[in-house]
């Protein structure tokens, strides 16, 4: 492959980089003791592992599209030295999408239902059948998505500008067939994921930062609040067993509330265990120095939150003006022309690489912080019904492979979030075409294809499906309007809210159900 090789070193650092955080957070929620157990460990870390290499790969795609031609708009190489490169990066591109895949619908699904079939009276055999058996119902569903993929041919374009006509039908008759089926069924996926952004990322966005802020309540002061509101539960659980001590019959409304103050009793128990097990670890004594530290990385987490928030809106408010086509091609920009701050910081540090690799692999660091917040905190629910819950060190097999499939999926969203984020460097990068006149002029659809502007791998996955789909480019916009609200609602409630309890922070709650 001749892309520079810095860019591919860089790429391989970033793979073992984003190995080691897959494993962190696998440890962080999941401790595997037992051999089943292991294997849900090494199912998860390699399967969020892939879903991370997908989007590492979006600033090596970027600079692909950039180092193609000069700040003069000369072709720094030859049309097959482009079309060379190109055809690697997607190549690459369908290789991991194509392992994710595999993992979301075939390794997931065995090693979830292997270990739901966990009884001392069934076999392994019988296990492993069980699993097999439920692992094809989900593949069906991949395998139809594929062949709709293949079937359907999509819409056409209906642009008034020629020239972006001319670029957009160009881009649609280059696709190839299988990127054209693993496309549809990677961008059905990605409606999914849109719902995990907006429920999980969103709420980490908004809440996490506020959260650091604003601290936790000191476990001293926490233990002594629970202390009290302990005796004072049973003081009134004695009071009303004093009452009936003669022998005579409960009455139905005292009944309901003892069974309540009973409840209340075991919760509050359970959490003066969880408070006493979090003051012996060096977490806790490490705490009171760190909090410096707590406060300015939740200064600048806000600050960013704010900033992609703004940056997402004029993204949002810019396509929804200046669209070429409108619903009827899914929205699609043809240039940016309304000030982007996030979209104009990346162009300009494009030119100056890897910076710009950098910033965008902190975006997505942060992104991938806040959804992992917010399944701690909102935990794994189905229609607001919960599943299992995400805690430090004690989720559920189950809970953890619903948790890897929940980031997969979020990050296909969060590649295609990117594009209204900075729509002129997700697309095209730094790149610009030569006037008539000896000026230039940054690319975008509208030049002409003569001018030789290279669309991205990304730009041209999200463009495609949005113009052949409508429905489904509709659906991404709304997706991230969806997260810009559930990301302000969240910061609204966080600072509503105040600090929280120390035991908050790791996930727990007054309750040990951890299945659904």
């Amino acid at each position: 492959m001749d892309i520079p090789v810095l860019a591919w070193i860089l790429f391989a650092v970033i793979v073992v980089a984003a190995g080691v955080v897959a494993f962190a957070f696998v440890r962080f929620v999941f401790h595997a003791r037992e051999p089943e157990k292991t294997f849900t460990s090494v199912v998860a870390v390699t399967a969020l592992m892939f879903a991370l290499f997908t989007v590492v790969l979006v600033p090596v795609d970027v600079y692909n599209v950039s180092s193609t031609s000069d700040e003069h708009g000369n072709a720094r190489l030859s049309p097959a030295d482009v079309s060379s490169r190109m055809t690697s990066v997607r190549d690459l591109y369908l290789v991991l999408y194509g392992v994710m895949l595999f993992f979301l619908f075939i390794a997931i699904p065995f090693a979830y239902f292997y270990y739901e079939e966990d009884h001392p009276d069934i076999t392994v055999n019988a296990r492993v059948a069980s699993a097999c058996k439920y692992s094809i119902s989900v593949l069906v569903i991949v395998v139809i998505l594929v062949v709709i993929g293949i079937v359907l041919s999509g819409a056409k374009p209906d642009v008034k500008d020629d020239q972006a006509e001319a670029y957009l039908n160009h881009l649609l008759d280059s696709e190839t067939k299988t990127e054209a089926s693993i496309s549809f069924a990677i961008a059905s996926l990605t409606v999914i994921g849109f719902m995990c952004v907006v429920t999980f990322t969103g709420c980490g966005f908004g809440a996490m930062p506020v959260a650091m802020i604003a601290g936790s309540i000191h476990l001293e002061s926490e233990s002594r609040d629970v202390t009290e509101s302990l005796l004072t539960t049973k003081e009134k659980a004695r009071a009303i067993q004093a009452k009936y001590i003669s022998g005579r019959r409960i009455s139905k409304k005292d009944q309901k509330a003892l069974d309540m103050l009973r409840r209340s009793e075991k919760q509050l128990t359970r959490r003066s265990a969880r408070i006493q097990a979090t003051r012996n670890t060096c977490w806790a004594k490490m705490t009171r120095f760190l909090r410096p530290l707590q406060i300015l990385f939740g200064i600048v987490f806000l600050l960013l939150t704010l900033f992609l928030t703004i940056s997402l809106i004029i993204g949002g408010v810019d396509r929804l003006k200046h669209s070429v086509c409108g619903y009827n091609c899914g929205w699609v920009l043809s240039r940016p022309q309304i000030s982007n701050p996030f979209d104009m910081l990346m162009v300009k540090l494009a030119t100056v690489f890897p910076l710009d690799y950098v910033i965008l692999l902190g975006v997505y660091l942060f992104t991938f912080l806040a959804t992992a917040a917010g399944l701690v905190r909102v935990s794994i629910r189905c229609f607001c019904f919960l599943m299992y819950r995400v805690r430090k060190a004690a989720t559920v097999p189950q809970g953890v492979l619903l948790s890897v499939v929940i980031i997969s999926l979020a990050f296909m969203a969060v590649n295609v979030m990117f594009v209204q984020l900075a729509p002129q460097y997700a697309l095209f990068g730094s790149q610009v075409y030569a006037l008539p006149d000896g000026s230039t002029k940054p690319c975008s659809i509208e030049a002409p294809i003569e001018a030789g502007c290279v669309m991205s791998q990304v730009g041209r996955f999200v463009t495609r499906i949005s113009i052949k789909f409508p429905v489904l480019g509709t659906v991404f916009f709304v997706g991230n309007a969806g997260v810009i609200v559930m990301t302000l609602v969240s910061m609204l409630i966080a600072a509503l809210r105040g600090r929280e309890t120390a035991t908050d922070w790791n996930g727990s709650s007054d309750s040990d159900d951890d299945y659904w």
